[in-house]
């Protein structure tokens, strides 16, 4: 009936589509029970071929094309961030917006095989009546651009391109959106590939009852064979929604390849009829699967297509997928091209192949770095194939190299990249120094689980001060412990709804930093400097109650200031002649008070003597500040 080789088979959480299939075969096996027929020469052989069964050399033995399709997408979170919101969409995985919808995933899924296109054309307004009340959304496809190789084969979190094509595929569809799932008609696939997406004008919707057995098998196997995957959509026999996925390949006379757009979970090869004709309750064609459709010659029209391998491609979105430019044709000969991984965002870089296929001779080649000259990763050809091996650059950027002779070429290399803002383990060994989630300006992402460990030479104590903190949920936390991490250890667990108010000394030469961020989680995140010395908190502070440096300075000076017990502490900067240059107070929970003279003031003071009088607790104190521009 249906077997896989990749994925997962959860029997609790299938798609409509494939939960269609499984019910197609057991009503077939119970109307098989109650309905005895003789077996077609057909079945006979199969049942004979079974007989003679050897695991590996029988599939070896069946024609195989395919998987055709390296995205496993869904209809839920993230795909659908760029959908209309309501409080009322509490599904699973809805997240606060209506689902994608099983037409719009089958037909965007189509678009990534290709990569196409990189701007549409036309416009449309789909009205509120028809896309279930939600307000006229219009889209003028001519105005927008698409950049496929920073959408990912699978979605790991918000991603602005993939919501964009996702909310775009579902105005060109027209379809109902709703919190408890979104539909539309399988045909208008076709009408929207060719109007608003500059598909070729061939693509139609055909009907598996206009169709024998045999010649509805063969038309989608020719379909594949010229490596055209399919939007595929069906009905249940016993009435019901329909349901829309991809078929993009097949092994052998019976078994084809669904994509269920359900995240990967159920892809594999199922057989599209499980009874002979003549054995089945209805028509030869419909059985218990009725309305089988299929969109044919998917292809991009445009003169452009492929763009093939040329000059240097920058990519800078925080996770993508990209190829050698051939897209669904084997590359040409005697090319040379260039890849440049340099996001705005995070500075590592993991480079993963999803496909493999060159010929004799050429050669990719990935550098830890922007250029050629930065130090080679690894070299892969088709005696070298990268396999599931992860290629990890650690400097804010990655090239990857493409290299053909002049003789033999193949169907290229597909790739995915992720950039990863944080790890575990991040050693930090100097004296002072500034440790983020290492997001930059972009937002975090969910799932995250990042460490750090600060451990300056002979440091005694060390002081954190955290300059911001924005991070999402009141599940996402940062912690520091002293020593190792464990409860016994902690120092300090800061939320969103506990941010950190002042500044947390760590009495001991060794600092842990934990991050925990999870599903669904997005905010700008964190940052804090810290200072290390080596010698006792006490020892420190019985010398000197203030600590300025450096100083002489130019600005950039920080301030450091204990009171003991001392929960509030008074700031004014004097110049030569008394005048206040700037005040602050600031609050602290252990004594201590950090503060940046740069952020308080600015690179404004000019060249000269100042006084910093610090107040608390009736203690007052002054010190002398040289600013030497």
């Amino acid at each position: 009936m249906a077997y896989s080789f990749e994925g997962s088979f959860n029997l609790d959480n299938m798609s409509p589509g494939q939960e269609m299939f499984m019910n197609y075969y057991k009503e077939s096996i119970e109307f098989l029970k109650e309905n005895p027929i003789s077996a077609s020469d057909e079945i006979v052989e199969e049942w004979l071929d079974l007989a003679t069964y050897t695991p590996g050399k029988s599939f070896k033995n069946k024609t195989t094309v395919g998987p055709l399709l390296l995205a496993k997408w869904n209809q839920d979170w993230p795909y659908n961030a760029a959908l209309p919101e309501s409080s009322d969409c509490t599904g699973y995985g809805a997240n606060g917006h209506v689902y994608v919808g099983c037409v719009a995933t089958a037909m965007v899924q189509v678009m990534k095989y290709y990569n196409w296109p990189s701007s549409g054309e036309g416009s449309k307004t789909h009205l509120s009546w028809f896309n279930g009340g939600w307000g006229n959304k219009t889209v003028n496809f001519a105005q927008q651009t698409y950049d496929w190789y920073s959408i990912p084969f699978e979605g790991s979190g918000v991603n602005d391109e993939l919501a964009k094509i996702n909310y775009h595929a579902g105005v060109a569809v027209g379809m109902h959106w709703g919190c408890d799932g979104s539909s539309s008609q399988t045909e208008n696939i076709a009408t929207a590939l060719k109007t608003y997406f500059k598909y070729n004008t061939n693509i139609t919707a055909i009907s598996k009852s206009n169709y024998t057995e045999t010649n509805w098998k063969n038309e989608l196997k020719q379909q594949l064979n010229a490596r055209q995957p399919m939007a595929y959509s069906g009905s249940p026999e016993a009435g019901g929604a329909g349901h829309a996925w991809n078929c993009d390949g097949y092994q052998g006379e019976e078994h084809f390849h669904m994509n269920w757009g359900w995240g990967g979970s159920g892809d594999g090869f199922y057989t599209l009829d499980n009874l002979n004709s003549t054995a089945t309750p209805s028509s030869g064609e419909n059985n218990f699967i009725k309305s089988q459709q299929a969109v044919i010659n998917i292809h991009p029209r445009d003169s452009e297509y492929p763009p093939y391998c040329s000059g240097m491609t920058t990519l800078t979105g925080h996770q993508g997928a990209l190829n050698d430019g051939s897209e669904s044709k084997q590359y040409k000969n005697n090319q040379s091209c260039y890849y440049l991984i340099e996001p705005e965002c995070g500075t590592i870089i993991k480079l993963k192949f999803d496909s493999f296929d060159l010929g004799a001779g050429d050669v990719v080649n990935i550098y830890n770095g922007s250029s050629i000259n930065s130090q080679l990763l690894d070299s892969y050809s088709n005696s070298n194939t990268p396999n599931t091996t992860t290629l990890t650059a650690n400097g804010g950027a990655m090239l990857i190299e493409f290299l053909t002779d002049g003789s033999g070429v193949g169907y290229g290399w597909n790739a995915s990249y992720d950039i990863t803002y944080c790890t575990t383990n991040i050693l930090h060994n100097t004296t002072e120094g500034t440790i983020s989630d290492g997001s930059g300006p972009c937002n975090y992402e969910g799932t995250l689980n990042c460490s750090w460990k600060i451990e300056p030479p002979g440091a005694e104590w060390i002081n954190i001060n955290f300059t911001e903190f924005d991070i999402s949920s009141s599940q996402d936390f940062v912690e520091i412990f002293r020593n190792g991490i464990g409860a016994a250890n902690q120092v300090a667990k800061f939320t969103a709804n506990d941010p950190p108010t002042g500044p947390v000394m760590v009495e001991s030469g060794v600092a842990f930093i934990r991050f925990r961020s999870f599903t669904n989680s997005n905010a700008p995140g964190w940052s804090f400097d810290y200072n290390a010395s080596n010698v006792s908190v006490e020892t420190e502070f019985e010398t000197t109650r203030t600590k300025i440096y450096p100083n002489p300075s130019d600005g950039n000076a920080r301030i450091h200031y204990y009171a003991k017990d001392a929960q509030e502490a008074d700031f004014v900067l004097y110049d030569i002649t008394g005048k206040t240059v700037f005040k602050t107070s600031l609050n602290s929970t252990n004594g201590i008070f950090n503060l940046s003279l740069n952020e308080a003031v600015g690179y404004n003071l000019n060249n000269g003597m100042y006084f910093l009088e610090i107040s608390s607790n009736n203690n007052k104190t002054t010190e002398k500040l040289i600013i030497s521009n």
